[in-house]
């Protein structure tokens, strides 16, 4: 484990406590997970229902807060270009979501292919955005880009020519 990830693990810790909160972070490299960022991952075991509902927010809002102000921590010193990125997960929740934007990401894009038209996603936090831009940047036929006004921001899947 990095320096810098242990120091994220031990900001997010005594971050959870400052909050009120007892919780461990356990760390997943992802070189461990192969995926495209390293993990935090709360452990719910010592939490209550009530306790993760806060801790996620409706829609995600306040685990996508958390983890926004640990990758800010994390680049606090560090230059856009050598910035890295953590996910900050609870109760699996971002595996969940993941899985629903990767299925609306499918579905859109295959929309696209069947139409010819473009197809707008539903308002989206701007993390969900970034993970369909994701999603769908290495798919050949289609291009992503987000348009609205906050909180209204959504992605718009378009055919590539």
């Amino acid at each position: 484990m990095t320096e810098s990830i242990q120091s994220s693990q031990q900001w997010l810790e005594k971050l959870l406590t400052l909050m009120g909160f007892t919780a461990q972070i356990q760390v997943k490299s992802k070189e461990e997970a192969s995926v495209s960022s390293d993990w935090l991952i709360i452990d719910h075991n010592k939490l209550t229902s009530e306790e993760i509902e806060t801790l996620i927010g409706p829609e995600g809002k306040t685990l996508d807060a958390i983890q926004y102000l640990a990758n800010s921590q994390l680049n606090l010193e560090v230059d856009d270009a050598e910035g890295s990125s953590l996910t900050v997960e609870l109760n699996n929740y971002r595996l969940e979501r993941n899985s629903k934007l990767q299925s609306l990401a499918e579905a859109s894009a295959q929309e696209v292919r069947d139409t010819g038209k473009e197809v707008a996603t539903p308002p989206l936090s701007a993390a969900d955005r970034k993970q369909i831009h994701h999603l769908l940047q290495d798919v050949e036929d289609v291009v992503t880009q987000s348009q609205g006004e906050e909180p209204e921001r959504y992605v718009v899947v378009q055919p590539q020519n």
